[in-house]
């Protein structure tokens, strides 16, 4: 009877995660359908962040400076394209990645592009499902969700980067649960090169004393730093780090969008709430002390836009599988991250900038109950 049972259980997880397996599959090609294609005619791309690693990836390949103001570049490479008036926000390594994606027409790299994401997405997603077999209808439900959320869409409108970075992020962090620990600082570095985004991470590696990925993480982004600058020139790195870094602080410091820690509270309040989450952190297991960094990693730098509120997948998959018994738990989260970003016109129409944040705060609180009831579990099994 026994044994009956276990196989009739067997077969409706199978049958569970196969049906949410299979919506999400389907949720993904209406999303490709009616999200990604028809992006390609609306000329609103032409303003978007895309524009800046288009345009630099274009003066990397003619070999002008990849600092000058957008619009001039802009005036060199394709007249149509429109950003902000300042140079590009991003980093040497980014325009490397630009040469790479701006080879075609505009339109035609942004789609290119698009498809790289949504791939990214994908990749994490079975990554994810791997990891977390034995709640596998729950993953796929997330991720499902995940479509329809206004952060996703935004990452992919703007031809950003964090569903490259979300697949990094994860990537990392499987690697180090099967003690792969140089690979996935090298994958840590990659993401640190392209966008200073995850430092906490590192920081909280370093405390915890795994030296491995650590120095694994800056040896990546030293030499891919190296590479970078000896493509765009010394002068450009420099006026770089000097002049740009802090103006874009400057420009996006006050933006109603912007709800970083610094820039909502200071940076005395963000280094409080940084040592609170890395104390919990690091008495924390690594899952949940990686994912804590992860979280709080979305608000601790002096910008943070919703579509960084993409990386936060693998936080929410862990609570998902910390709480099987008891999914419903999770549920006023769920609601919680569909009313903090439902989409851009409710988003502005109230004009709270500081709304995100009590998703990022609700999923530490989710992630130190689970590790303390991790805790609690192992107490009870030693006595």
């Amino acid at each position: 009877m026994i044994v009956l049972n276990l196989v009739e259980l067997s077969t409706s997880r199978h049958t569970a995660t196969a049906f949410s397996a299979a919506i999400f599959f389907v949720a993904l090609i209406l999303f490709v359908w009616f999200r990604l294609i028809p992006l390609r005619h609306n000329r609103d791309i032409l303003t978007n962040d895309f524009v800046q690693m288009y345009l630099t990836g274009k003066a990397v390949a003619a070999g002008v400076p990849v600092y000058e103001s957008l619009p001039d570049l802009a005036a060199r490479f394709d007249p149509r394209l429109n950003d902000d008036n300042h140079p590009s926000a991003y980093p040497p390594a980014f325009a490397l990645l630009g040469a790479f994606v701006s080879r075609s027409a505009y339109e035609k790299s942004f789609m290119l592009w698009g498809d790289f994401e949504i791939l990214c997405f994908v990749a994490t997603v079975l990554l994810l499902f791997e990891r977390f077999r034995e709640v596998g209808p729950g993953i796929f439900i997330i991720a499902t969700l995940m479509l329809m959320w206004w952060p996703l869409y935004v990452d992919l409108f703007q031809g950003q980067v964090m569903m490259l970075a979300l697949l990094l992020l994860t990537g990392s962090w499987l690697l180090l649960r099967t003690r792969h620990e140089f690979c996935a600082g090298v994958l840590l570095g990659v993401l640190f090169s392209l966008k200073l985004y995850g430092l906490p991470i590192l920081i909280f590696l370093l405390i915890i004393k795994k030296g491995w990925p650590v120095l694994a993480a800056l040896l990546t982004f030293i030499v891919i730093n190296l590479v970078a600058i000896y493509v765009v020139g010394l002068d450009q790195a420099l006026f770089y780090a000097q002049r740009v870094v802090p103006s874009i602080a400057r420009i996006y410091h006050g933006h109603p969008l912007n709800f970083s820690l610094f820039a909502l509270f200071g940076p005395i309040a963000a280094f409080l709430v940084f040592t609170v989450v890395m104390f919990l952190a690091t008495r924390s297991d690594l899952d949940v002390g990686f994912m804590l960094s992860l979280v709080i990693a979305s608000v601790l730098s002096p910008v943070a836009w919703i579509h960084y509120l993409v990386t936060l997948l693998p936080a929410a998959c862990l609570l998902v599988d910390r709480n099987r018994k008891e999914p419903l738990r999770l549920l006023p989260l769920v609601i919680l991250a569909m009313v903090v970003a439902p989409d851009a016109e409710i988003y502005k129409m109230f004009g709270v900038r500081w709304w995100p944040l009590t998703l990022v705060f609700g999923l530490l609180i989710y992630l130190g109950l689970a590790s303390h009831g991790r805790k609690a579990v192992a107490a009870v099994q030693r006595v």
